[in-house]
């Protein structure tokens, strides 16, 4: 599955998240380090996702 715009922003090229982190790292809480993992894995079909259908029309959206 394709990432979203803001996996792209934080992970990209320029290593955004990374950089932020050798500035920063040393104020953010665990559970901000874990929240990114979670997020970083976002997108992934093989971590489990979330199927919703509309019950009038059976439209379907992951």
């Amino acid at each position: 599955m394709k990432k979203n715009i803001q996996q792209d922003i934080f992970f990209d090229e320029h290593h955004n998240w990374d950089k932020f982190v050798a500035e920063n790292g040393h104020r953010l809480r665990q559970v901000v380090f874990d929240e990114i993992e979670k997020f970083k894995r976002c997108c992934d079909r093989q971590r489990g996702f979330r199927l919703y259908v509309c019950e009038a029309c059976h439209l379907t959206a992951l």
